[in-house]
Protein backbone atom coordinates (compact mmCIF):
# COMPACT_ATOMS: atom_id res chain seq x y z
CA UNK A 1 0.00 0.00 0.00
CA UNK A 2 1.44 3.36 -1.06
CA UNK A 3 2.49 5.72 1.70
CA UNK A 4 0.56 9.01 1.60
CA UNK A 5 1.94 11.77 3.81
CA UNK A 6 -1.35 13.67 3.80
CA UNK A 7 -3.52 10.65 4.70
CA UNK A 8 -1.07 8.50 6.61
CA UNK A 9 0.51 10.88 9.09
CA UNK A 10 2.51 9.37 11.92
CA UNK A 11 0.04 8.97 14.78
CA UNK A 12 0.84 8.64 18.47
CA UNK A 13 0.07 4.92 18.22
CA UNK A 14 3.24 4.56 16.20
CA UNK A 15 5.28 6.21 18.90
CA UNK A 16 4.41 4.14 21.93
CA UNK A 17 3.31 0.58 22.70
CA UNK A 18 1.25 1.64 25.67
CA UNK A 19 -2.52 1.83 25.91
CA UNK A 20 -3.13 5.58 26.13
CA UNK A 21 -6.92 5.35 26.32
CA UNK A 22 -7.79 7.49 29.27
CA UNK A 23 -10.77 9.57 30.18
CA UNK A 24 -10.84 12.95 28.51
CA UNK A 25 -12.42 14.61 31.54
CA UNK A 26 -9.36 13.74 33.64
CA UNK A 27 -7.15 15.58 31.19
CA UNK A 28 -9.54 18.51 31.09
CA UNK A 29 -9.32 18.73 34.88
CA UNK A 30 -5.67 19.64 34.40
CA UNK A 31 -6.53 22.22 31.72
CA UNK A 32 -4.92 20.18 28.91
CA UNK A 33 -7.14 19.80 25.83
CA UNK A 34 -4.63 18.17 23.47
CA UNK A 35 -1.91 16.40 25.46
CA UNK A 36 1.37 15.52 23.84
CA UNK A 37 2.89 12.05 23.83
CA UNK A 38 4.85 12.59 27.05
CA UNK A 39 1.75 13.78 28.88
CA UNK A 40 -0.20 10.75 27.66
CA UNK A 41 2.50 8.35 28.86
CA UNK A 42 2.76 10.08 32.24
CA UNK A 43 -1.02 10.08 32.65
CA UNK A 44 -1.20 6.38 31.79
CA UNK A 45 1.51 5.46 34.31
CA UNK A 46 -0.12 7.48 37.07
CA UNK A 47 -3.58 6.04 36.35
CA UNK A 48 -2.15 2.50 36.27
CA UNK A 49 -0.40 3.07 39.59
CA UNK A 50 -3.60 4.40 41.21
CA UNK A 51 -5.67 1.50 39.86
CA UNK A 52 -3.24 -1.03 41.38
CA UNK A 53 -2.23 0.71 44.61
CA UNK A 54 -5.38 2.67 45.26
CA UNK A 55 -3.57 5.93 46.01
CA UNK A 56 -1.47 8.62 44.27
CA UNK A 57 2.23 7.75 43.70
CA UNK A 58 4.50 8.56 46.63
CA UNK A 59 7.77 10.49 46.43
CA UNK A 60 9.87 7.32 46.24
CA UNK A 61 8.03 6.13 43.14
CA UNK A 62 8.11 9.57 41.49
CA UNK A 63 11.82 10.14 42.17
CA UNK A 64 13.21 6.62 41.67
CA UNK A 65 10.96 4.51 39.46
CA UNK A 66 9.06 6.98 37.30
CA UNK A 67 12.15 8.31 35.40
CA UNK A 68 13.11 4.74 34.38
CA UNK A 69 9.58 3.97 33.21
CA UNK A 70 9.55 7.15 31.10
CA UNK A 71 12.99 6.29 29.67
CA UNK A 72 11.83 2.79 28.76
CA UNK A 73 8.68 4.20 27.14
CA UNK A 74 10.60 6.69 24.99
CA UNK A 75 13.10 3.99 23.98
CA UNK A 76 10.26 1.67 22.96
CA UNK A 77 8.56 4.49 21.09
CA UNK A 78 11.73 5.43 19.24
CA UNK A 79 12.30 1.86 18.12
CA UNK A 80 8.73 1.61 16.87
CA UNK A 81 9.08 4.87 14.98
CA UNK A 82 12.29 3.65 13.30
CA UNK A 83 10.49 0.44 12.33
CA UNK A 84 7.57 2.40 10.89
CA UNK A 85 9.87 4.71 8.88
CA UNK A 86 11.83 1.79 7.41
CA UNK A 87 8.62 -0.01 6.41
CA UNK A 88 7.31 3.09 4.61
CA UNK A 89 10.60 4.60 3.43
CA UNK A 90 10.33 3.81 -0.28
CA UNK A 91 6.81 5.13 -0.71
CA UNK A 92 7.69 8.17 1.39
CA UNK A 93 10.69 8.95 -0.84
CA UNK A 94 8.59 8.42 -3.96
CA UNK A 95 6.04 10.96 -2.82
CA UNK A 96 8.67 13.56 -2.00
CA UNK A 97 10.39 12.86 -5.34
CA UNK A 98 7.10 13.48 -7.16
CA UNK A 99 6.66 16.78 -5.34
CA UNK A 100 10.26 17.78 -6.06
CA UNK A 101 9.94 16.98 -9.77
CA UNK A 102 6.71 18.95 -9.95
CA UNK A 103 8.40 21.94 -8.33
CA UNK A 104 11.50 21.73 -10.54
CA UNK A 105 9.19 21.80 -13.57
CA UNK A 106 7.75 25.03 -12.15
CA UNK A 107 11.27 26.50 -11.83
CA UNK A 108 11.98 25.45 -15.41
CA UNK A 109 8.79 27.09 -16.68
CA UNK A 110 9.75 30.36 -15.02
CA UNK A 111 13.56 30.41 -15.31
CA UNK A 112 14.33 27.71 -17.88
CA UNK A 113 15.31 29.98 -20.77
CA UNK A 114 17.64 32.14 -18.67
CA UNK A 115 19.16 29.12 -16.92
CA UNK A 116 19.69 27.59 -20.35
CA UNK A 117 21.57 30.74 -21.36
CA UNK A 118 23.73 30.48 -18.25
CA UNK A 119 24.56 26.86 -19.05
CA UNK A 120 25.52 27.80 -22.61
CA UNK A 121 27.68 30.64 -21.25
CA UNK A 122 29.54 28.23 -18.95
CA UNK A 123 30.16 25.88 -21.90
CA UNK A 124 31.40 28.81 -24.01
CA UNK A 125 33.82 29.79 -21.22
CA UNK A 126 35.23 26.26 -21.17
CA UNK A 127 35.55 25.94 -24.94
CA UNK A 128 37.15 29.36 -25.46
CA UNK A 129 39.79 28.83 -22.75
CA UNK A 130 40.47 25.33 -24.01
CA UNK A 131 41.25 26.67 -27.50
CA UNK A 132 43.29 29.63 -26.24
CA UNK A 133 45.40 27.59 -23.80
CA UNK A 134 46.35 25.18 -26.60
CA UNK A 135 47.74 28.09 -28.60
CA UNK A 136 49.84 29.28 -25.64
CA UNK A 137 51.09 25.80 -24.73
CA UNK A 138 52.17 25.25 -28.33
CA UNK A 139 54.42 28.29 -27.95
CA UNK A 140 55.49 27.80 -24.33
CA UNK A 141 54.72 24.47 -22.66
CA UNK A 142 56.43 25.52 -19.40
CA UNK A 143 54.33 28.59 -18.67
CA UNK A 144 53.86 28.15 -14.88
CA UNK A 145 51.65 31.21 -14.52
CA UNK A 146 49.29 29.88 -17.17
CA UNK A 147 49.14 26.56 -15.30
CA UNK A 148 47.94 28.32 -12.15
CA UNK A 149 45.40 30.44 -14.05
CA UNK A 150 44.12 27.29 -15.73
CA UNK A 151 43.68 25.57 -12.36
CA UNK A 152 41.77 28.57 -11.03
CA UNK A 153 39.60 28.62 -14.14
CA UNK A 154 38.86 24.89 -13.92
CA UNK A 155 37.69 25.38 -10.36
CA UNK A 156 35.62 28.40 -11.43
CA UNK A 157 33.88 26.26 -14.06
CA UNK A 158 33.21 23.53 -11.53
CA UNK A 159 31.71 26.01 -9.05
CA UNK A 160 29.63 27.56 -11.84
CA UNK A 161 28.13 24.16 -12.62
CA UNK A 162 27.40 23.64 -8.92
CA UNK A 163 25.59 26.99 -8.88
CA UNK A 164 23.65 26.03 -12.00
CA UNK A 165 22.53 22.75 -10.40
CA UNK A 166 21.33 24.54 -7.25
CA UNK A 167 19.48 27.17 -9.29
CA UNK A 168 17.69 24.52 -11.38
CA UNK A 169 16.39 22.92 -8.19
CA UNK A 170 15.33 26.22 -6.61
CA UNK A 171 18.03 26.58 -3.94
CA UNK A 172 18.86 30.23 -4.48
CA UNK A 173 20.56 30.81 -1.11
CA UNK A 174 22.84 27.82 -1.64
CA UNK A 175 23.66 29.01 -5.16
CA UNK A 176 24.41 32.48 -3.83
CA UNK A 177 26.77 30.99 -1.25
CA UNK A 178 28.67 29.13 -3.97
CA UNK A 179 28.82 32.35 -6.02
CA UNK A 180 30.89 33.81 -3.18
CA UNK A 181 33.61 31.28 -4.02
CA UNK A 182 33.30 32.00 -7.74
CA UNK A 183 33.70 35.72 -7.09
CA UNK A 184 36.86 35.12 -5.04
CA UNK A 185 38.29 32.93 -7.82
CA UNK A 186 37.62 35.59 -10.46
CA UNK A 187 39.23 38.32 -8.30
CA UNK A 188 42.33 36.21 -7.59
CA UNK A 189 42.62 35.29 -11.28
CA UNK A 190 42.51 38.96 -12.21
CA UNK A 191 45.13 39.89 -9.61
CA UNK A 192 47.55 37.16 -10.68
CA UNK A 193 47.02 37.95 -14.34
CA UNK A 194 47.79 41.64 -13.81
CA UNK A 195 51.01 41.09 -11.81
CA UNK A 196 54.40 39.50 -12.28
CA UNK A 197 55.00 35.77 -11.81
CA UNK A 198 56.51 36.20 -8.32
CA UNK A 199 53.00 37.08 -7.06
CA UNK A 200 51.68 33.82 -8.50
CA UNK A 201 54.56 32.00 -6.82
CA UNK A 202 53.68 33.54 -3.45
CA UNK A 203 50.05 32.52 -3.97
CA UNK A 204 50.98 28.88 -4.58
CA UNK A 205 53.55 28.72 -1.78
CA UNK A 206 51.00 30.07 0.70
CA UNK A 207 49.27 26.67 0.58
CA UNK A 208 51.94 25.46 3.04
CA UNK A 209 50.81 28.10 5.57
CA UNK A 210 47.20 26.94 5.42
CA UNK A 211 48.18 23.25 5.55
CA UNK A 212 50.32 23.84 8.64
CA UNK A 213 47.45 25.60 10.45
CA UNK A 214 44.97 22.87 9.51
CA UNK A 215 47.22 20.02 10.70
CA UNK A 216 48.06 21.84 13.92
CA UNK A 217 44.39 22.40 14.69
CA UNK A 218 43.59 18.76 13.89
CA UNK A 219 46.30 17.62 16.29
CA UNK A 220 44.87 19.84 19.03
CA UNK A 221 41.54 18.01 18.78
CA UNK A 222 42.76 14.55 17.79
CA UNK A 223 42.00 12.88 21.12
CA UNK A 224 38.47 14.31 21.21
CA UNK A 225 37.86 13.30 17.59
CA UNK A 226 39.12 9.75 18.18
CA UNK A 227 38.52 8.99 21.88
CA UNK A 228 38.57 5.19 21.40
CA UNK A 229 41.49 5.09 18.98
CA UNK A 230 44.87 3.97 20.34
CA UNK A 231 46.63 4.98 17.11
CA UNK A 232 49.09 7.84 17.53
CA UNK A 233 49.37 9.98 14.37
CA UNK A 234 52.73 10.24 12.66
CA UNK A 235 54.20 13.70 13.28
CA UNK A 236 57.03 13.41 10.75
CA UNK A 237 54.96 14.99 7.97
CA UNK A 238 53.87 17.79 10.29
CA UNK A 239 57.47 18.58 11.22
CA UNK A 240 58.41 18.72 7.55
CA UNK A 241 55.54 21.12 6.78
CA UNK A 242 56.41 23.23 9.84
CA UNK A 243 59.98 23.50 8.57
CA UNK A 244 58.73 24.63 5.15
CA UNK A 245 56.34 27.11 6.78
CA UNK A 246 59.15 28.59 8.93
CA UNK A 247 61.35 28.99 5.85
CA UNK A 248 58.57 30.85 3.98
CA UNK A 249 57.97 33.23 6.89
CA UNK A 250 61.69 33.91 7.10
CA UNK A 251 61.74 34.50 3.34
CA UNK A 252 58.66 36.75 3.05
CA UNK A 253 58.16 38.12 6.57
CA UNK A 254 55.73 37.42 9.41
CA UNK A 255 52.80 38.88 7.43
CA UNK A 256 53.01 35.84 5.16
CA UNK A 257 51.45 33.82 7.97
CA UNK A 258 48.15 35.74 7.64
CA UNK A 259 45.20 34.31 5.71
CA UNK A 260 45.79 36.67 2.79
CA UNK A 261 49.48 37.09 3.52
CA UNK A 262 50.52 35.95 0.04
CA UNK A 263 49.46 39.38 -1.30
CA UNK A 264 52.58 41.60 -1.49
CA UNK A 265 51.94 44.58 0.77
CA UNK A 266 53.80 46.89 -1.63
CA UNK A 267 51.09 46.17 -4.23
CA UNK A 268 47.92 45.86 -2.18
CA UNK A 269 46.72 45.56 1.41
CA UNK A 270 46.53 41.87 2.36
CA UNK A 271 42.79 41.29 2.58
CA UNK A 272 40.16 40.32 0.05
CA UNK A 273 38.16 43.55 -0.29
CA UNK A 274 41.35 45.48 -1.05
CA UNK A 275 42.14 42.84 -3.67
CA UNK A 276 38.72 43.30 -5.29
CA UNK A 277 39.23 47.07 -5.34
CA UNK A 278 42.66 46.68 -6.92
CA UNK A 279 41.19 44.76 -9.89
CA UNK A 280 38.18 47.11 -10.05
CA UNK A 281 35.40 44.65 -9.25
CA UNK A 282 34.69 45.84 -5.71
CA UNK A 283 31.22 47.02 -6.82
CA UNK A 284 30.11 43.39 -6.22
CA UNK A 285 31.18 43.48 -2.56
CA UNK A 286 27.60 44.18 -1.30
CA UNK A 287 26.48 40.93 -2.97
CA UNK A 288 29.57 39.24 -1.53
CA UNK A 289 28.57 40.36 1.98
CA UNK A 290 25.04 39.04 1.48
CA UNK A 291 26.32 35.68 0.27
CA UNK A 292 28.70 35.53 3.25
CA UNK A 293 25.70 35.88 5.56
CA UNK A 294 24.21 32.74 3.98
CA UNK A 295 27.39 30.79 4.73
CA UNK A 296 28.00 31.73 8.36
CA UNK A 297 25.78 31.06 11.36
CA UNK A 298 25.23 34.69 12.35
CA UNK A 299 21.73 36.13 12.74
CA UNK A 300 22.11 38.07 9.46
CA UNK A 301 22.06 34.72 7.70
CA UNK A 302 18.45 34.18 8.79
CA UNK A 303 17.45 36.60 6.02
CA UNK A 304 16.46 34.37 3.12
CA UNK A 305 17.06 35.63 -0.42
CA UNK A 306 14.57 33.02 -1.62
CA UNK A 307 11.68 34.89 0.03
CA UNK A 308 10.24 38.39 -0.57
CA UNK A 309 11.02 40.89 2.21
CA UNK A 310 7.41 41.00 3.40
CA UNK A 311 7.40 37.19 3.84
CA UNK A 312 10.62 36.92 5.86
CA UNK A 313 8.92 36.88 9.27
CA UNK A 314 5.80 35.04 8.12
CA UNK A 315 7.31 31.90 6.59
CA UNK A 316 9.81 29.53 8.17
CA UNK A 317 11.39 28.53 4.89
CA UNK A 318 13.37 25.28 4.80
CA UNK A 319 13.08 24.05 1.21
CA UNK A 320 13.42 25.23 -2.37
CA UNK A 321 11.88 28.35 -3.90
CA UNK A 322 11.38 29.79 -7.37
CA UNK A 323 11.76 33.34 -6.05
CA UNK A 324 14.85 35.54 -6.20
CA UNK A 325 17.10 33.55 -8.56
CA UNK A 326 17.78 36.45 -10.94
CA UNK A 327 20.58 38.19 -9.04
CA UNK A 328 22.54 34.98 -8.52
CA UNK A 329 22.16 34.06 -12.21
CA UNK A 330 23.41 37.51 -13.18
CA UNK A 331 26.34 37.52 -10.74
CA UNK A 332 27.37 34.02 -11.81
CA UNK A 333 27.39 35.10 -15.45
CA UNK A 334 29.50 38.16 -14.59
CA UNK A 335 32.04 36.30 -12.47
CA UNK A 336 32.60 33.32 -14.77
CA UNK A 337 33.01 35.71 -17.69
CA UNK A 338 35.53 37.77 -15.72
CA UNK A 339 37.48 34.68 -14.66
CA UNK A 340 37.54 33.59 -18.31
CA UNK A 341 38.50 37.05 -19.59
CA UNK A 342 41.66 37.16 -17.46
CA UNK A 343 42.79 33.96 -19.15
CA UNK A 344 41.82 35.01 -22.67
CA UNK A 345 43.67 38.31 -22.28
CA UNK A 346 46.77 36.56 -20.93
CA UNK A 347 49.08 36.49 -23.95
CA UNK A 348 46.12 37.39 -26.18
CA UNK A 349 45.63 36.55 -29.83
CA UNK A 350 43.11 37.72 -32.40
CA UNK A 351 41.05 34.60 -31.73
CA UNK A 352 41.07 35.05 -27.94
CA UNK A 353 39.92 38.67 -28.29
CA UNK A 354 37.00 37.50 -30.44
CA UNK A 355 36.15 34.84 -27.84
CA UNK A 356 36.28 37.41 -25.05
CA UNK A 357 34.03 39.89 -26.84
CA UNK A 358 31.57 37.13 -27.76
CA UNK A 359 31.27 36.18 -24.09
CA UNK A 360 30.77 39.81 -23.11
CA UNK A 361 27.98 40.38 -25.66
CA UNK A 362 26.26 37.14 -24.62
CA UNK A 363 26.47 38.10 -20.93
CA UNK A 364 25.04 41.58 -21.55
CA UNK A 365 22.13 40.03 -23.43
CA UNK A 366 21.53 37.73 -20.45
CA UNK A 367 21.54 40.65 -17.99
CA UNK A 368 18.97 42.49 -20.11
CA UNK A 369 16.74 39.40 -20.18
CA UNK A 370 16.92 39.09 -16.38
CA UNK A 371 16.14 42.81 -15.96
CA UNK A 372 13.16 42.51 -18.30
CA UNK A 373 11.90 39.48 -16.40
CA UNK A 374 12.26 41.27 -13.04
CA UNK A 375 10.36 44.29 -14.39
CA UNK A 376 7.54 42.06 -15.68
CA UNK A 377 7.29 40.32 -12.31
CA UNK A 378 7.24 43.69 -10.52
CA UNK A 379 4.46 45.02 -12.78
CA UNK A 380 2.38 41.85 -12.34
CA UNK A 381 2.63 42.14 -8.55
CA UNK A 382 1.59 45.81 -8.39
Amino acid sequence: MRYNRKQHSIKHSHLIIINTNYKKRKINNYGIEKPNTGEKILSFIVEKYISVKGYFPNDEFINDKLPKLLTDATSTGSNELVKFIKENMNSMLEEYADERNEFENLVHDQWGEILGNLEVLIIMCFESVNLHSRDIYNKDSDDCKLNVLMQLHARALRVSNEILTLLKTGYGDGANSRWRTLYELSVISAFLSKNEFYVTKRYMEHEIIRTYKDIKEYQNYYERLHPDDDYIPNTDNFEKIKEQRDELIEKYGKEFDYDWGWIPKEICKPYFKALAKFVNVDHLIPYYNLSSASIHGLSRGLYNTSLPSEKQEKILHWGASNYGLGETIQNTAISICQATTWLLTYKPSMDSIIYQQTLEFFMIDMKNSILEMDNNNYCSNN
